[in-house]
């Protein structure tokens, strides 16, 4: 993220989790975390109240929607989390920590769990949360839905209020991720038996002022926000800036105060500059993948992906594509930063000749790459030398480019 006058998280791709989940072999990069807009400033920083802060920004299309269990991209995400509360947080540090449901634990087993509704909190028609809100809130994104995070709640059997300001959910089987699952951006603090998302009602810090999908979104600040230094801008202002260069001639102008998913070749125009601030923060939540799908022949056989594993050049496009500003991945969706990351696992690294091993192993089948710059910038140029490391095996790659899509979550091979 890049800003003027203004001290934001750095923002990136933001991946769907539930394809991410879905397609098991994903080989690619990490990169920074996208933070919510409307963050304190920087501990050493007393924050700054009033103003309008407007945003810059990729990452949505004129079909966007302000139901959450549409949300694809980040500019729903951003709009999202300035109108309404998640239930849990992950913190800097990559730790599931209390938003909406302020505390937890686990009985024995993992597969029963108590959370704690956080007392105090009011949505902006007046209503106070309560434990009927979070059932309802989870709800929506289980059973017949479309919702994208159906997959993460799939295990959930029961919910159960225990108390105005308690609930239980029991699984099918245990799992000490449930708290991290309940962080996905999609699942949001819905009031109970809310249905009417062209008029949201939330417990952020702003309220809805105008939705103009594809080119503009505006919130209002409600004036008593819940959490104690956060949503100090009088309004925020999203653009739908989708090119790089009108983003960053946008900023340069003043025509934004910040924008998002910066082009790593510009970087040194943006540095060079002394009103202009460049913010980068690794985080445990976004992958720039090539992800293969493993039900889906050829990549359903095990030699074609390690064929495919072994035939990228990682290092050669995190230094050629993102200039170093980013972090080479190890063919899995979990961040090194990431509390579950196995760091005993050997990093994979570029070995055409273990590449042309399995590929011909495999039969020698036909693979094709699909890309475009609507799933992550730089994926095009990532994507080409991917196929020239390929070549370099002796491996016919096919890459091809696709428009950038109304939504995405990533490219797939």
């Amino acid at each position: 993220m890049a800003g003027k006058n203004a001290r934001q998280n750095a923002s990136g791709l933001i991946l769907d989790r539930r394809e991410l989940i879905k397609s098991a072999a994903a080989l690619g990069l990490s990169f920074g975390a996208l933070g919510s807009l409307g963050e304190p400033a920087m501990a050493a920083d007393t924050p700054k109240k009033g103003g309008t802060f407007r945003i810059g920004m990729e990452g949505g299309s004129a079909s966007d929607s302000l139901d959450p269990r549409n949300f694809a991209d980040s500019i729903p995400l951003c709009y999202g989390y300035q109108i309404w509360n998640g239930l849990v947080e992950i913190d800097e540090s990559g730790n599931a920590i209390g938003e909406l449901l302020e505390s937890w634990e686990a009985k024995p087993g993992a597969k029963d769990w108590i959370f704690n509704v956080r007392k105090g909190v009011t949505f902006h028609s007046g209503k106070t949360l309560d434990a009927d809100d979070i059932i309802y809130s989870i709800n929506l994104h289980r059973g017949d839905t479309k919702s994208a995070a159906k997959d993460l709640l799939s295990a959930i059997t029961d919910i159960k209020k225990l108390s105005a300001n308690q609930i239980q959910i029991t699984l099918s089987e245990g799992n000490v991720n449930l708290p991290y699952n309940l962080t996905d951006y999609h699942i949001l603090g819905i009031p109970n038996g809310f249905t009417d998302f062209s008029k949201p009602d939330g417990t952020g810090a702003y309220k809805l002022e105008t939705f103009q999908p594809g080119v503009r979104v505006v919130t209002k600040n409600t004036g008593n926000y819940w959490k104690a230094g956060r949503g100090n801008f009088d309004s925020i202002e999203l653009q739908y800036i989708p090119d790089s260069a009108s983003r960053l001639q946008g900023l340069i102008s003043g025509q934004v105060d910040a924008i998002n998913r910066l082009d790593p070749k510009t970087m040194d125009i943006m540095t060079s500059s002394p009103d202009v601030s460049v913010v980068q923060s690794k985080g445990t939540g976004n992958r720039y993948c090539f992800v293969a799908l493993c039900d889906v022949d050829p990549y359903s056989n095990v030699d074609t992906r390690l064929a495919l594993k072994y035939g990228i050049d990682r290092k050669k496009i995190v230094d050629t594509v993102y200039q170093g500003y980013a972090t080479i991945g190890n063919d899995t969706t979990i961040s090194p930063l990431n509390r579950y990351y196995a760091k005993d696992v050997p990093q994979t690294v570029y070995d055409p000749d273990k590449a042309l091993f399995h590929y011909k192993k495999a039969g020698s089948p036909k693979l094709e790459l699909k890309v475009s710059e609507g799933a992550y910038s730089g994926a095009t140029d990532a994507g080409v030398l991917y196929q020239e490391s390929m070549k370099q095996a002796g491996i016919d790659l096919a890459v091809t480019r696709r428009n950038s899509p109304t939504s995405n979550a990533g490219s797939r091979a």
